[in-house]
């Protein structure tokens, strides 16, 4: 569809609220933005969205925070893989940091994580991402690897 006209249309919009706009709101912009291409734009309206719908404030909305937190932490662990790739690792492991932060039960974070931690040296962050990752899948093959370079067998 027409994404600029969208992102016109909710920019509108979020002029006549005065700002006062909801989380759902919030992250409908986001995900236009970020289709857009937008990712600082998306994640500024997903950080927004999360502010308001937050389980300790009076606007608690679990399932609407779910979902957007969902969303920042893939978009972290996608920003994790553009700096790993960059060989920035520090802001990788920062990033991935970020994803495990907004979603710890993702395997493929912890994994990511930990081959950055390997890179740097840090084996106990190898170990706990390599041991959490088995926690939630226990079959995983990548994790039994990474586990097995940190603790002899």
């Amino acid at each position: 569809g027409d994404l600029a006209g969208a992102l016109a249309f909710l920019d509108k919009a979020a002029l006549k609220a005065d700002g006062k706009v909801g989380a759902r709101f919030l992250m409908n912009r986001g995900d236009v933005r970020k289709r857009m291409g937008n990712d600082a734009g998306a994640l500024e309206d997903y950080e927004r969205a999360l502010a308001i719908c937050d389980p300790k404030g009076a606007n608690r909305d679990d399932a609407l925070n779910w979902e957007v937190s969902c969303k920042v932490s893939l978009m972290h662990h996608d920003m994790g893989i553009a700096h790993f790739n960059r060989t920035d690792y520090g802001r990788a492991l920062t990033s991935f940091s970020l994803a495990i932060k907004c979603n710890p039960n993702v395997v493929q974070y912890r994994l990511s994580r930990a081959q950055v931690a390997q890179v740097q040296g840090k084996w106990d962050l190898v170990r706990t991402d390599a041991e959490a990752a088995l926690r939630l899948e226990p079959g995983d093959a990548r994790a039994r690897e990474m586990l097995a370079r940190v603790v002899p067998t």
